[in-house]
């Protein structure tokens, strides 16, 4: 009942923009791109999408 509960709480919007968008991020660090980089939008679509902190979600 909780996942259920959450999942309604917090829609999980998987697109062409947001698959995009984070392929995109794993390229750029992948590439040697630093997190403190990251733009204000992909940092907002990695979250919303994992439910974590951007910092939590790259090794």
């Amino acid at each position: 009942m909780a996942a259920y509960n959450r999942s309604k709480a917090w829609p999980v919007s998987i697109d062409k923009r947001t698959d995009s968008i984070v392929l995109a991020e794993i390229t750029r660090l992948r590439n040697g791109g630093a997190k403190a980089d990251v733009t204000d939008d992909t940092r907002r679509v990695v979250e919303r999408l994992t439910g974590l902190p951007y910092e939590r979600c790259w090794r």
